[in-house]
């Protein structure tokens, strides 16, 4: 067998095995290189690895959930970068605000998140919900297929 494999392999058990402990993909990147040398694996390898081993627990909490509230779960669109949930309205506004700002830490981000949520008058938000009926008619005209605004 090609000795990159194995070590590919051996190095996926090592990642599996800091995920399980519950360690940061940065932290577990660092720890395998302290070992086995500078580049023997990255943090965004581990980061892609641990994203796709995520726990399935807290989906299936989402689940029963949503079964005890009865409500009707819609099929999800197929991506589009047009039609992403995460980019109407209230988002598209907040990434506009957030261009160009840094921000040092997590006390600072929800800080900076309540000022941008309270500078926003309820008519926003009641604008947004209400051309809600209309994106998603177009998005359904259109198959859930790329459209242009």
């Amino acid at each position: 067998m090609d000795p990159q494999v194995d070590k590919n392999k051996h190095f996926r058990h090592l990642l599996l095995f800091e995920f399980n402990k519950g360690t940061k993909a940065s932290e577990a990147s660092q720890n395998i290189c302290a070992v086995y040398g500078e580049g023997a694996t990255n943090e965004r390898t581990a980061q892609r690895w641990f994203h796709d081993n995520a726990r399935p627990h807290t989906a299936n909490m989402t689940k029963i959930a949503l079964q005890e509230l009865d409500w009707e779960v819609l099929p999800h669109p197929p991506y589009s970068p047009d039609v992403a949930p995460s980019d109407y309205h209230l988002f598209r506004s907040l990434s506009n605000a957030l261009s160009g700002v840094a921000l040092e830490n997590a006390a600072a981000l929800q800080n900076w998140l309540d000022e941008f949520f309270a500078s926003k008058p309820p008519i926003f938000f009641k604008r947004g919900i209400e051309k809600l009926p209309g994106r998603w008619e177009e998005i359904v005209n259109n198959a859930g297929e790329y459209f242009i605004e």
